[in-house]
C-alpha cells in the first residue's frame, strides 16, 4: 500500500465518522424538536379548554359570603350551600350567571349561636361541562 492509498482509507474513515456523528445528532435533534412540538400542542390544547372553565370559589368578607368567579369562562346555575340562614338576596341559594372576573356578594344572618367555622359548598356550570365544585371550611367570625 501507498501513502496515497492509506491517506484515501483515513479521510475516507474521518468522513465515515463525522457522517455518522452528525446523524446521531440529527436523531437526537428531531427527536428533541418532536417532544417541543407536543409539548406546544399539549398547551394550546390546555389553553384552548381553560378558556371553557370557569373558575369559582367563595370567601368570608366582613359579614358576606363572597362568590367569585376569576375563570376565563362565565359560569350558570350556580348552586351554594353550607350556611342555613342566607338573605334574601337570591332564591333557593341559586346564582343564575356570573361571568369571568366577576363576584356576588351574599349576606351572611350571624346571630350568637352560630357556628365559628362552616364548609361552604359551590356547584356551577360552564362550557367545559356540569356540575364542577368547590368546597372548603370557613372562619365565620373574622
Amino acid at each position: 500500500m501507498e501513502l496515497k492509498d492509506i491517506l484515501v482509507i483515513i479521510i475516507s474513515g474521518l468522513g465515515l465518522i463525522v457522517s455518522v456523528i452528525a446523524l446521531i445528532r440529527d436523531f437526537y435533534t428531531r427527536k428533541k424538536v418532536q417532544e417541543l412540538t407536543n409539548l406546544e400542542i399539549e398547551k394550546l390544547r390546555a389553553e384552548k379548554e381553560n378558556k371553557k372553565k370557569a373558575n369559582v370559589y367563595g370567601y368570608v368578607h366582613d359579614d358576606h359570603f363572597v362568590i367569585e368567579n376569576n375563570g376565563e369562562a362565565s359560569a350558570s346555575n350556580i348552586r351554594y350551600e353550607g350556611w342555613q340562614d342566607w338573605s334574601v338576596e337570591s332564591k333557593d341559594n341559586v346564582v343564575k350567571y356570573l361571568p369571568s372576573n366577576h363576584q356576588k356578594n351574599i349576606k351572611l344572618w350571624a346571630c350568637a349561636d352560630s357556628p365559628a367555622e362552616v364548609t361552604f359548598r359551590i356547584l356551577w356550570d360552564d362550557e367545559s361541562g356540569k356540575n364542577h365544585e368547590w368546597s372548603e371550611t370557613l372562619c365565620i367570625d373574622d
